[in-house]
């Protein structure tokens, strides 16, 4: 028998998946910032190498994902799905991917880029002195400001919280020590009727 995935099969199933056989099943664990386990079985896994010990794991297809760092200074990639990326509480990077994604530096110093789709960076309490690249208000990315009480609403943030950083030139928000900047946006770009309005933030 002779199969090519590329011409199809005809059957009422994929056979890919049942051809191969015997498949061990690998149980592809996690742990999230707050320590909570998650455990889950997976057959698209395999033992490759014993010298070093190597072992091979593979997710098919477009997922949205949830990932989590820890306390340390993670490096976080999203893929094409509407990923959820939370960093915890080290200085992290997150590059959000294609989809849709939702940001949260956490706590720390981190660097944030949405890249592709309708992003939404959301920032809690405490969040340190976070650096946001590609705002876009064309690729209607939106800054969820609604856990920090500190900020009223988008008149308030204007008013108040807003400011335009001595070093880089470019806008920054200010919530008593911590600080958003804004990479690219000037302060002038923000406010009623500007570049970027009150329908970008959420509050």
């Amino acid at each position: 028998m002779f199969y090519d995935p590329r011409e199809g099969h005809g059957l009422p199933h994929d056979p890919f998946k049942a051809i191969i056989a015997p498949r061990p099943i690998g149980w592809i664990s996690t742990v999230d910032g707050k320590g909570q386990h998650n455990i889950a079985p997976s057959s698209f896994f395999c033992p490759i190498s014993s010298r070093p010990p190597m072992l091979l794991f593979s997710s098919e297809g477009k997922k949205d994902s949830t990932l989590t760092g820890g306390n340390g200074n993670d490096r976080m990639l999203g893929g094409v799905g509407a990923d959820v990326i939370d960093g915890g509480g080290g200085a992290d990077t997150i590059l959000g991917g294609g989809g849709a994604d939702t940001i949260n530096g956490g706590g720390g110093n981190d660097r944030l880029t949405g890249n592709k789709g309708f992003d939404t960076f959301v920032f809690d309490k405490g969040f340190g002195h976070d650096t946001v690249f590609g705002f876009a208000r064309s690729n209607h990315e939106k800054i969820d400001l609604s856990a920090v009480t500190d900020i009223a609403g988008f008149h308030d943030l204007v008013n108040h919280h807003l400011t335009t950083d001595a070093t880089s030139g470019f806008a920054a928000i200010v919530v008593g020590t911590n600080t958003i900047l804004l990479d690219g946006v000037h302060q002038s770009d923000i406010g009623a009727g500007d570049i970027y309005s009150a329908g970008d933030f959420i509050f």
